[in-house]
Parts: C-alpha cells; structure tokens; sequence
C-alpha cells in the first residue's frame, strides 16, 4: 500500500504542467516560455544524468538546445506580458530537479516496480515535450 501511495504521489509532483497535455501547445507566450522552461529544465537533467553515468544522451543535447532556443524566442514577449526572468528560471529548476528524482529513482531505486515505473515516467514527461512540439 505504501509502495502505491508513495508511486501516485511521485507522479503527482513530477507531472508536467495539465494544460501542456491536455490542450496541445499553448497559444500565448507567457505560458510557451512556461512549457519551454519546464521542458528546457528536464532536458537538463537528462543531459546530466548522462554525463553522471560515464555516457552522452544524444537526444537530451538536442532538446536541451532545441528547448534553448524556444524559451529564447518567446521569453522577450512573455517578459513583457508580465512574467519575469526569474519566474522562467524557477520554472526550469523545479522541472530540472522533479525529472533529477525521477531518473535517480529509475537508476537507483532498490525496488523494480518503483525503478520501472520511475523511468516511464522519466521518459513519459520528455516525450511530452517532444510530441507537443514536433507533434
């Protein structure tokens, strides 16, 4: 019970932002650089987490990059909508640290279940962005 308890909370506090899923890409600039930062933040760490692991994650350079230059494009129009640079930040760090744990727990993480359900999600939230940029 704990095991289902502590899981559904774990995808709580990792899920991405709802309006990103459920309506598509956002229309207004404040809320793209939100989702830029977010999505820029876990490419950040799935960057990371490979060079921590002795390799490279061909794919996490190029959604970092990609992320980069998004949250460039839209963060002048968004600023001048009201958000402010260190809200983009703070943004891009909670994002950065939740999809940390994530991909820590689906590294580390004693118990498999708990390890695989961690990497779906590691993976489930970066394909959100994906998908909702390609796509």
């Amino acid at each position: 019970m704990k095991t289902h308890i502590a899981a559904i909370a774990l995808a709580i506090l990792c899920a991405p932002p709802t309006h990103a899923l459920s309506d598509g890409m956002p229309n207004a600039p404040r809320e793209q650089a939100q989702f830029f930062a977010s999505c820029l933040g876990r490419f950040s760490a799935a960057r990371e987490h490979a060079w921590l692991m002795g390799g490279e994650d061909r794919q996490a350079e190029v959604g970092f990059s990609m992320f980069e230059d998004l949250l460039e494009a839209v963060s002048f129009d968004a600023q001048s909508l009201g958000i402010s640079g260190q809200e983009l930040l703070a943004n891009r760090i909670e994002a950065k640290m939740a999809q940390a744990r994530l991909m820590q727990a689906a590294t580390f993480q004693q118990d498999p279940k708990r390890r695989r359900i961690s990497a779906r999600l590691a993976d489930n939230h970066l394909l959100a962005c994906k998908t909702l940029v390609i796509g």
